[in-house]
């Protein structure tokens, strides 16, 4: 009799475990064929970003100025952030969203100011000539195939840079207690001014000028 009790519990164990198993990995199929949407909005042209502090954004080349969003599908406690075009610059804000980032599609941007704590990201940006000053702030990404003839940039407070796979002519580099990494780009000429405990790795390709202090540190070749 208890031999019988002892099949049939561990019988009903069996089944139970079976059914949360399904249950737990059709909820994890479900997850992984998230459906999203886009949301987006058109922009005036402009030439220069502002983004106030904790504004993030990447930056993708687009004839049509607008901002976007990934989603999940009908969420509904989405909202742009306050921004603003104004003068020929966009004036954005932070988002006050955790599961989306914002999306860029512009052309034409020759400046870009990060005041605080932002992250930059470019997706195969393209750019004649393109100035960025950031502080306390991170900047990735990567440039189109047609490059950018001048990439000037100044990175204050703690910042870090990262750039690979980009055709760069020549790049005026300063930072102050900052962090820069360039390996991995086609570069002609890298002019760079390291204060207050800065870092630059990287790679040139033709010509390099060099200013530093005795508190930063580089490692910069051919």
């Amino acid at each position: 009799m208890k031999t019988s009790k002892y099949i049939l519990i561990a019988f009903l164990i069996f089944i139970f475990g079976g059914l949360l198993s399904l249950y737990i990995f059709s909820k994890l199929h479900k997850e992984k064929h998230l459906e999203f949407t886009k949301v987006e909005e058109k922009l005036n042209n402009f030439s220069v970003i502002v983004a106030e502090e904790g504004a993030g954004f990447y930056l993708v080349p687009d004839s049509v100025f607008k901002i976007g969003a990934s989603l999940f599908e009908n969420d509904s406690s989405f909202h742009f952030p306050v921004y603003i075009v104004e003068n020929d610059t966009l004036y954005i804000q932070a988002l006050n969203y955790k599961y989306s980032r914002l999306k860029i599609n512009c052309n034409s941007v020759n400046t870009i100011i990060g005041k605080s704590k932002n992250r930059i990201d470019f997706n195969h940006f393209a750019a004649d000539s393109l100035m960025i000053e950031i502080n306390n702030g991170e900047m990735y990404g990567s440039f189109s195939e047609k490059g950018v003839k001048n990439l000037r940039i100044k990175a204050t407070d703690n910042s870090n840079i990262n750039f690979n796979n980009s055709k760069i002519e020549n790049i005026e580099l300063t930072l102050y207690q900052s962090r820069a990494s360039l390996y991995n780009n086609d570069v002609k000429t890298l002019d760079a001014k390291l204060f207050n405990k800065s870092n630059l790795f990287g790679m040139v390709v033709s010509k390099l000028y060099l200013q530093t202090d005795s508190t930063s540190n580089y490692r910069v070749g051919y």
